[in-house]
């Protein structure tokens, strides 16, 4: 009797779908270790398990079901949809799982749109199907975009390539005075090691190289830049915003940057120059302890000027390297930046539909009191979503 009980449970084991592997975990009152791999669970314990699946019914609601035949398959919760990977073992335990960011469940733009106007933070959004304005709050004010800010240094090297004065395939060696702080590699390779212009621009967009974005604005010059956008002049490199950021005695020129003429401002960047950016960083410090001065003091854009500027660079094949939130295979083709720093988060993507229709959808919050960022994921991602069924 034993050997058949035993027999039964391998059998059904053995059929257990994703789907359904998937479907038992998340309904569960409680995990339960057997349905993990051993190799599973020595990575993730089952206690960061239990963490995962409550934080998912805390942020998300009430779990209704899973859909789809393969990977990603879609788990529902009230207010979101997670796509999730899932890999089973010939027992049907998981030895793989993996859940990407969540898309809220809207049933419309103005759905978005109340959900927004409740938030504390100052947001900015921008959603546009060609011409036609679906979703658009404050989309002419400019606010603190970090990395974002990299899509006008990429445009104005792409003006330069077109007009024969550089070449993609142009190679320079890495200066070590272009060397900035993470994100990024570059900063960690030797000096003199040999960039084309395209690597360089890769980097930028797909892993917010700092370093390889100094180089370029280096190489390129700031006038050039400065051409889309006058109101960030002089245009910080990420080795001056650094500094006025954190050095301890760049306080003063921060609270003053905002009205500070043009001349002022480069005076107080000259009298940072000669400071050593590893000599004062400290990440643990400065996490939280952000100023309205660090929201002013650094590149701002509107999502308007955002849309320009991803209008002049988004056919780039290098800026669908990392597609963000979007899902490539949902559209012909997808361009994505993104920029955070503690208090200001922004994306900005660009996707092509199959019948050729544009859709920009921007988002920024800014806020002293630093972004809650799984929200806002959740909500561009509903952004995201909403444009997939508009199609």
């Amino acid at each position: 009797m034993r050997c058949a009980i035993a027999l039964t449970a391998f059998l059904w084991a053995q059929t257990l779908t994703p789907a359904e592997a998937l479907q038992r975990l998340l309904s569960a009152s409680k995990p339960k270790a057997e349905w993990f791999a051993e190799s599973f669970l020595r990575e993730v314990p089952m206690a960061q398990i239990e963490g995962l699946l409550r934080s998912f019914a805390r942020s998300y609601g009430r779990f209704q079901g899973v859909h789809g035949q393969r990977n990603p398959y879609w788990v529902e919760y009230e207010k979101a949809l997670l796509p999730a990977y899932v890999r089973l073992d010939k027992q049907g335990r998981f030895v793989g799982l993996l859940f990407r960011p969540a898309q809220g469940k809207f049933a419309s733009w103005e759905a978005v749109r109340d959900t927004l106007q409740k938030r504390p933070e100052v947001i900015s959004v921008l959603v546009m199907r060609d011409k036609q304005v679906l979703l658009a709050m404050q989309p002419d004010t400019p606010l603190a975009v970090g990395s974002t800010f990299k899509v006008a240094v990429l445009a104005a090297l792409l003006d330069q390539i077109q007009a024969g004065k550089r070449h993609w395939d142009e190679v320079v060696p890495l200066d070590s005075a272009w060397k900035s702080l993470p994100s990024g590699r570059l900063q960690d390779w030797p000096p003199g090691a040999p960039l084309t212009l395209y690597t360089l621009a890769a980097l930028m967009i797909s892993e917010s190289d700092n370093t390889a974005t100094d180089a370029l604005i280096q190489l390129v010059g700031r006038p050039a830049i400065e051409a889309y956008t006058a109101r960030n002049r002089p245009f910080l490199t990420t080795q001056e915003f650094f500094k006025l950021l954190f050095a301890p005695h760049a306080r003063v020129y921060k609270e003053r940057w905002p009205k500070a003429s043009l001349a002022e401002r480069q005076a107080f960047l000259d009298s940072l120059a000669g400071i050593p950016l590893r000599g004062f960083y400290d990440t643990e410090a400065v996490s939280s302890e952000i100023e309205a001065a660090d929201l002013q003091a650094t590149w701002v854009f509107s999502l308007r000027e955002l849309d320009t500027l991803m209008r002049r660079v988004e056919r780039l094949p290098l800026m669908g390297i990392d597609p963000g939130l979007a899902w490539p295979e949902e559209w012909r083709s997808v361009a994505y930046k993104g920029g955070s720093y503690p208090g200001v988060l922004n994306m900005t993507t660009v996707v092509y539909t199959q019948k050729g229709e544009r859709y920009f959808i921007g988002m920024t919050w800014n806020h002293l009191g630093g972004i809650e960022e799984a929200a806002f994921r959740a909500i561009y991602g509903g952004l995201l979503r909403l444009a997939v069924e508009g199609q």
